[in-house]
């Protein structure tokens, strides 16, 4: 849509294992026709995700069933990275809308094309969704955090079977 639109020119890098091979021909021979810039890479972990992450402007993430809450939604918060997501599973716990990304409806591929525009064509909004992601990410999500929630919530159902 951002190039038949001719409004920006972005680069898409999309890491991860397909869960379909037909799926995967599909839009690999999608993007091969339409000419568009989108570099394809397998299942990354370690070093490797996070250079990933420290090399991203926005950090898109749109799926449309139940998601949980993604581990890799807040591995993008901890990165700094403005968020594109759907409102699936406990998303919306992570990714505040306009505030440290957007939310968007899940087949909706002209909402999320806008909010990548948005982003792309506004510095000072990409440069404070991305502050907030960090902040909410080390206020919330850093792994003592979670474990200190956790042991909570342990803590809660004992003293309730007492």
């Amino acid at each position: 849509i951002l190039k038949d639109e001719n409004k920006i020119s972005v680069k898409f890098v999309v890491v991860g294992k397909w869960n379909n091979g037909a799926f995967e021909e599909k839009c690999k021979r999608y993007i091969e026709k339409n000419l568009i810039n989108v570099q394809i890479c397998p299942p990354a972990g370690g070093a490797e995700k996070l250079a990933y992450f420290q090399n991203a402007s926005v950090f898109v993430f749109t799926p449309r069933e139940p998601e949980g809450h993604p581990w890799v939604i807040v591995e993008a918060m901890a990165a700094g990275l403005p968020i594109i997501s759907t409102d699936k599973g406990a998303i919306t716990e992570s990714v505040k809308d306009n505030w440290n990304g957007f939310i968007v409806s899940p087949f909706s591929p002209q909402e999320i094309a806008d909010k990548i525009y948005l982003l792309a064509g506004d510095r000072g909004l990409r440069t404070t969704m991305a502050e907030n992601s960090k902040k909410l990410y080390v206020k919330e999500f850093t792994e003592t955090k979670m474990i200190e929630k956790l042991s909570g919530v342990f803590e809660q159902v004992i003293n309730e079977k007492k």
